[in-house]
Parts: structure tokens; C-alpha cells; sequence
């Protein structure tokens, strides 16, 4: 019995550990997207972030919508199912052209599918 509770605990204190080191790698760094300037199709974008401090020239960028679907809350039997999608999950890759206090300034536009938010969106600028 000694034998396999020994062997018990050290496969115990080995997974903890290789656990916690994983847990504490920080692959990605986002701020939230607080406004989209600069919305003419022809134009570069820019947005307003939470943190323009994480951000730098050349930098590649994820622009993602993550929350912003409407789901039911007023049919009985239905609460909780997605109503409609609006732009949550839709998503680019950009560089940094130049990054000013926390507006981050895109060296290519948006496509104009996401340029909009509607109520209830919030995009983020991924790292």
C-alpha cells in the first residue's frame, strides 16, 4: 500500500506544478475597444482602447467582436436560444501603423461589417 501512495503523491505534486506553470504563461494582451474612428471605407482606422500601452508599431492585431448576441428571454420554452448573431464572433487581422496615448491607429480599414457596433457589442484589440 506505501509503494502506490507514494507514487499517488508524487503524480499528484508533479501535475500541480506543470499546472500552475502553464496557468501563469501570458500568451495575449487586449484592451478593450472603446470607440472606432475614422469610419470612411477609403480611410485607415483608428480605434480608441482601454490601454494604448500594449501596443506598438507593427504590432499584429486581432479586431474581434466578442459579446453583442441577442438571445430570448420573452418566449416560454424558448429562454436562453440565440435570437440573432449581430456581429459577435466576427473578427480581422491588422498591423499597427502608429499608436497615440490609447488610440491605436490601423495600417489597413476595417471591413465596414464591423466598423458599426451595435448596442450591447464590446470588441477587443488582441495582441
Amino acid at each position: 500500500m506505501r509503494p502506490i501512495g507514494y507514487i499517488l503523491a508524487v503524480t499528484v505534486i508533479l501535475w500541480t506544478s506543470l499546472s500552475s506553470a502553464r496557468a501563469q504563461t501570458i500568451l495575449n494582451e487586449y484592451a478593450g475597444v472603446e470607440s472606432v474612428l475614422n469610419q470612411d471605407g477609403s480611410d485607415i482606422d483608428s480605434l480608441v482602447v482601454s490601454d494604448g500601452s500594449l501596443f506598438g508599431h507593427l504590432d499584429t492585431v486581432l479586431f474581434i467582436q466578442m459579446k453583442g448576441a441577442e438571445i430570448l428571454t420573452d418566449v416560454p420554452g424558448l429562454e436562453g436560444f440565440l435570437q440573432n448573431w449581430n456581429n459577435t464572433g466576427f473578427y480581422s487581422i491588422h498591423l499597427v501603423d502608429t499608436v497615440v496615448g490609447d488610440t491605436v491607429i490601423l495600417a489597413s480599414s476595417l471591413r465596414e461589417d464591423m466598423i458599426d457596433q451595435r448596442p450591447g457589442e464590446v470588441a477587443q484589440l488582441v495582441k
